[in-house]
C-alpha cells in the first residue's frame, strides 16, 4: 500500500455530536470532501477515494446517523449543512471541492450556495430538487428506512443473503457482502440492527414543495463548475431534470453514466470514475 492510498480513521464533535470520517492523501494536496446518500456510509467512498488520493486530500464523512457517527435527535437539511460547515472548519479548509451523492450531494449543493467563496468544484450525483416531491422517490426511501429501522436479525447472514439477492448483476458480491455486513451492528439485546437513524431520519427530513423550491433556489446560487451525474436506468433523477439543473446553474453539465442505476459509483465505478475524475482535474477558467 502506498502512501496515498493509506487511510485514517478520525472522529470529531460536530455541533455537539461525534462524527466519523476516513482521510486520504497528502495534506497538501488540494482538498476533495465524500458525502454519502442516505442508508450510506463513508466506506463507501473507498474505491473512489484510492484511486483519487494521489492527486487529492481526501475526506469522506459518515452523516449524522449514518456508519460510524452518532445518531441525532434531528435530521434536517440544515443540520446536514450545519454539521458540513463545522468540519470544513475543523479541517482548515479555505477552499475544497465536493463529491456528493443522492443526499450527499444535496447536501453539497446547498452548501455550495452557501459557502461559494470556498468551493472549486462541485458532483451532484444522481439526485434533483424534485426528489422531495416525486412519490415514487418520497415514498420509496420512507418504506424502506422505516421498515429498516423495525428490523433486527438473529444471524446477520439474513440480510447479507438478502442484499445478495436483491444486487444489480454488475456489482460483486463480495462487495455487496462487505457493504451489508458493514451497515449492521450488534445491539445490547445481541441482535443484529442497521447502522443508520431510519426511523427518525424520516420523521425529520423536511418534504415537499417548499423544499423543492429551496433546492431550485440554492442551484442558482451556486457560481462553481457543477457536473450533475445520472444513472442511466435512474429512477431518481430524470433527464429531464438534469436538464433543467443545468439551464439553472452558473456552470453545470450534466452526464449519464452508463449500465447504472441510482447508486452510480457501486452499479459502474469504471464509468462513474471516467466522468468525475477529468471534472475534477480539470483547471477553473
Amino acid at each position: 500500500m502506498t502512501a496515498s492510498t493509506e487511510v485514517q480513521d478520525r472522529f470529531v464533535t460536530l455541533n455537539g455530536l461525534r462524527v466519523h470520517y476516513r482521510e486520504w492523501g497528502s495534506p497538501d494536496a488540494p482538498p476533495l470532501v465524500m458525502l454519502h446518500g442516505a442508508a450510506g456510509f463513508a466506506r463507501g467512498w473507498d474505491a473512489v477515494a484510492v484511486t483519487l488520493a494521489d492527486r487529492w486530500h481526501i475526506v469522506a464523512a459518515d452523516l449524522r446517523g449514518h456508519g460510524e457517527s452518532e445518531w441525532a435527535a434531528d435530521y434536517t437539511l440544515d443540520h446536514f449543512i450545519g454539521d458540513m460547515e463545522q468540519l470544513v472548519e475543523h479541517l482548515g479548509l479555505a477552499r475544497l471541492a465536493l463529491v456528493g451523492h443522492s443526499l450527499g450531494g444535496m447536501i453539497g449543493l446547498h452548501y455550495a450556495a452557501r459557502r461559494p467563496e470556498r468551493m472549486t468544484r462541485l458532483v451532484i450525483g444522481d439526485i434533483g430538487p424534485d426528489a422531495f416531491t416525486l412519490p415514487a422517490v418520497v415514498e420509496g426511501i420512507q418504506v424502506q428506512l422505516r421498515a429498516a429501522a423495525a428490523e433486527a436479525f438473529d444471524d446477520p447472514q439474513v440480510p447479507i443473503r438478502r442484499a445478495l439477492a436483491a444486487a444489480a448483476p454488475a456489482v460483486p458480491a463480495d462487495v455487496v457482502r462487505a457493504r451489508t455486513a458493514y451497515n449492521l451492528v450488534q445491539g445490547a439485546d445481541g441482535l443484529w440492527h442497521w447502522r443508520y437513524d431510519g426511523a427518525r431520519y424520516t420523521a425529520t427530513l423536511a418534504l415537499g414543495q417548499e423544499s423543492e423550491d429551496a433546492a431550485w433556489a440554492a442551484l442558482a446560487q451556486v457560481r462553481c463548475p457543477t457536473l450533475v451525474v445520472r444513472g442511466e436506468t435512474s429512477p431518481v433523477l430524470s433527464r429531464e431534470t438534469a436538464g433543467r439543473m443545468v439551464d439553472v446553474l452558473t456552470d453545470g453539465r450534466w452526464v449519464e453514466v452508463p449500465a447504472a442505476g441510482h447508486s452510480v459509483p457501486l452499479e459502474n465505478l469504471a464509468g462513474y470514475l471516467a466522468v468525475v475524475t477529468p471534472f475534477l482535474l480539470e483547471q477553473a477558467g
